[in-house]
C-alpha cells in the first residue's frame, strides 16, 4: 500500500507504517503531494491539508484518508467517495 504523509508527524508514526512494509512517501510540499496523489493508496493529513473534491479526483486510487488531527469530522459525498471537512 502507498501512503502519503502530507504533514509533518513524529518519526517513529511514520516508522510504524514502514515496519508494515508499505511504501511510505513523506511530502514536504503542494507539488510534490500533487506528484504522488494519482497513485497514492492512502493518505495521512493533519489540519493543513484541506481534503476536498478537486483533491480527491487527483486521487483515483484513493482507499484511505486519516486526519487525526481532527477532533470531529463532518461526511459529505462527492462522486461516490466522501469528504471529510472540519466544520
Amino acid at each position: 500500500m502507498k501512503i502519503i504523509i502530507a504533514e509533518k508527524i513524529a518519526k517513529q508514526a511514520a516508522d510504524l507504517l514502514r515496519a508494515e512494509k508499505w511504501d511510505v512517501i513523506e511530502t514536504s510540499s503542494t507539488a510534490e503531494l500533487d506528484k504522488e496523489l494519482p497513485t497514492a493508496e492512502a493518505l495521512l493529513v493533519r489540519s493543513a491539508v484541506k481534503v476536498d473534491a478537486a483533491l480527491l479526483d487527483k486521487a483515483p486510487m484513493l482507499r484511505v484518508v486519516d486526519a487525526p488531527a481532527l477532533a470531529w469530522t463532518t461526511w459529505t459525498s462527492t462522486r461516490q467517495r466522501a469528504v471529510v471537512s472540519s466544520s
